[in-house]
């Protein structure tokens, strides 16, 4: 059976479209600004440790308490060192400085928010 012209036409559009990459769902994104109001550590010990090795919550003007994640099956990706993790907890102790986060969606039907980036402002 012979192909149509604008049957061709379709199946060679579609797979262009399919082809493409999916680029929105990587791009870093920008959170809100607030203030850090927890800072959670997951030893190796911790039963938690395999799905996310850390946590942070994030109080934003509007009350909304937004929480990022890093490392384990949630973030595999994504991971903190030592540093970092030390600026997050004086930014916890300090209680006034503001945190832009910056995340990716993480794995998992969640969504969840993976920090892959920040900036402290006073």
């Amino acid at each position: 059976m012979p192909r149509t012209l604008s049957s061709l036409a379709a199946a060679a559009a579609l797979m262009v479209v399919t082809s493409l990459p999916v680029q929105s769902a990587l791009a870093d994104e920008d959170g809100n600004v607030g203030r850090v109001v927890s800072l959670t550590i997951n030893t190796q010990g911790s039963d938690k440790y395999a799905s996310f090795h850390g946590s942070l919550g994030v109080r934003t003007a509007d009350g909304r308490r937004d929480v990022y994640f890093w490392g384990g099956s949630t973030c595999p990706a994504q991971k903190l060192d030592a540093a970092e993790v030390g600026l997050l907890a004086s930014a916890l102790q300090d209680g006034k400085t503001k945190l832009r986060p910056v995340y990716r969606t993480g794995e998992g039907a969640r969504g969840a928010r993976c920090l892959v980036a920040f900036e402290l402002r006073s």
